[in-house]
């Protein structure tokens, strides 16, 4: 008796236990962070400079690595890509940053802003 009860309970757990992995979030109210290093990113950096025509030729490099990241961290990190370059400043980084997002194909509400420092 005691093992058909534990052969139903069990799958339903299994089942509750990987549903629940499957949809965790991070708490509410925490900003995305760019988890990436300057090294990695600086495919990003390089093509986000003022001057550089952005195609899908040129931006492959960026879209492989923000392809790993989950969007909302892409995004972050395409932001503090065009951040670092120092010639790139205020509504300037957010057309280059959402031209590169929509190139690499990174969905992103319509509203998106890098939030700059």
């Amino acid at each position: 008796m005691a093992s058909k009860n534990m052969t139903r309970i069990i799958p339903l757990y299994l089942t509750l236990v990987l549903f629940g992995f499957a949809s965790a979030q991070p708490p509410l109210g925490q900003p995305p962070v760019c988890p990436l290093t300057l090294l990695p990113i600086r495919g990003c950096i390089r093509i986000l400079r003022i001057g550089v025509i952005l195609n899908t030729r040129n931006v492959g490099p960026c879209c492989t690595i923000l392809d790993q990241l989950d969007p909302p961290r892409a995004s972050v990190c395409a932001c503090d890509a065009a951040s670092i370059n120092l010639g790139i400043l205020g509504i300037t980084v957010n057309l280059r940053v959402n031209q590169l997002l929509r190139l690499c194909r990174v969905p992103t509400t319509p509203d998106f802003r890098c939030s700059l420092i």
